[in-house]
């Protein structure tokens, strides 16, 4: 994609989704070379992983220019210079392919401060969320991406690898380390403050269109803090 977003990787993480058991390529044609028993792979020639890299990268750099819903395999391969079986063989959708190409992209949470206060890791992590959102990436890909994974439940696990694992994980450690320092009871899920924090914004800006700003995510954070009986203690 065209402009990184802070606290996500950068490099490229190509991910084959396909298997032995995934139908040859929209177009009904026999693309797929010949596989012998017990081997996941043909007795063809090996995979080449420059063209891995040439997809990805075309792919990235077309919706970073068009936006998901004007990306068509037809267009990658032109871009890769390589035909459309090529891209069949590793990624049976265009859904599954987006889904590789944005893989670099999953949050560092090496990236995410120790603040020493439940508030200020919670702002830190949703200001994240908030410049995703706010991208290229955020306005253009996931709604589209997002709306095509109903014809496509298979991919659902690496959709919430990417999207939706990252963020419950950085508010279960926020959660854990505040319970340990004493400023909220033993006891809340993690999981449950990330979803609650996130999807409301999710919502405003991908579907109500609304322009959202830092000081727009205070006052979620300090609702959920009252919730969780946060007595304002930190380190």
């Amino acid at each position: 994609m065209g402009s990184a977003v802070p606290g996500y990787d950068a490099h490229v993480a190509i991910t084959d989704v396909t298997s032995a058991n995934q139908p040859d390529g929209r177009d009904g044609r026999k693309d797929r070379e010949p596989r012998q028993p017990g081997n996941g792979r043909g007795p063809g020639r090996p995979r080449n992983a420059a063209h891995d890299t040439a997809i990805v990268e075309a792919a990235q750099e077309l919706l970073d220019r068009s936006g998901y819903n004007s990306l068509t395999i037809d267009s990658v391969a032109a871009r890769a210079g390589v035909g459309r079986p090529t891209i069949y063989r590793r990624w049976p959708s265009k859904a599954a392919l987006v889904i590789g190409a944005l893989g670099g992209r999953a949050l560092s949470l090496e990236s995410l401060p120790d603040t020493g206060n439940l508030r200020d890791d919670l702002l830190a992590i949703r200001r994240l969320q908030l410049e995703l959102l706010s991208s290229s990436e955020g306005q253009r890909v996931l709604p589209g991406l997002a709306a095509d994974m109903s014809d496509h439940p298979e991919l659902h696990p690496r959709f919430c690898e990417r999207y939706v694992a990252p963020w419950r994980e950085a508010m279960q450690q926020a959660v854990e380390r505040a319970v340990a320092r004493g400023e909220i009871p033993s006891g809340p899920d993690g999981r449950l403050v990330a979803d609650v924090l996130t999807g409301p914004l999710v919502f405003r800006m991908l579907y109500a269109g609304e322009q959202v700003d830092e000081l727009a995510l205070e006052p979620a954070v300090d609702l959920i803090l009252a919730g969780l009986g946060h007595n304002g203690r930190s380190e």
